[in-house]
């Protein structure tokens, strides 16, 4: 306390304040907001937002059918995830399979459809070439697995997360780890449907 011995109590407690807003600040998570808005502005340069992909809100079990109809709308295929539930939803299952929906978007007109194990270098690349790949993730616990399906629209290796569309309303940020850890669980699953050439 010898350094600040020559500040008044004023200045202590601003310095104080500074230090407090320091370490908050440095602890805190990013926003979508916040990530985002780096990307538009182009203060993140280590990141990408594909713009245009629509934001489907899924229906009850029905985030493989929304991830799928998303994609296709941005790709100029209108429509709808309950179109694309009625052909790949089994209903024994109460879910998608990816199998089910690669079949699905390879028989729409003017789209080309893979699957296959993918990695952060492989979503890097897809959404800097403006196409969102869908990754399938297990979520939940060990003893009570839970599939989901959500569609990458944006990076950011500055903040280390994925925007993503996960079913919701708007869409979420997820830091790589937790990526890392949900995707593991299928082997890095992820559906690429893009634009024929």
């Amino acid at each position: 306390m010898k350094r600040f011995k020559g500040l008044s109590f004023k200045g202590r407690a601003f310095l104080l304040l500074i230090i407090l807003l320091g370490v908050v600040t440095g602890c805190t998570a990013p926003t979508l907001q916040s990530v985002v808005t780096g990307i538009t502005s182009g203060q993140d340069s280590k990141a990408h937002l594909i713009k245009g992909v629509p934001v489907l809100t899924q229906g009850d079990k029905l985030c493989g059918p929304a991830a799928l109809a998303a994609v296709m709308n941005y790709h100029g295929n209108p429509v709808t995830q309950q179109q694309v539930a009625g052909s790949v939803f089994t209903e024994k299952a109460q879910g998608t399979f990816t199998l089910d929906m690669l079949l699905y978007a390879k028989d729409a007109k003017g789209l080309l459809a893979t699957h296959y194990s993918g990695d952060l270098n492989d979503i890097r690349r897809r959404v800097r070439d403006d196409n969102p790949p869908i990754l399938f993730l297990k979520t939940g616990v060990r003893r009570f697995p839970k599939g989901h399906y959500v569609v990458v629209t944006g990076f950011s290796d500055t903040y280390k997360v994925v925007i993503m569309h996960d079913g919701g309303d708007k869409p979420v940020i997820m830091s790589y780890n937790t990526l890392l850890a949900s995707w593991r669980k299928t082997a890095y699953s992820t559906l690429l449907v893009i634009k024929e050439q």
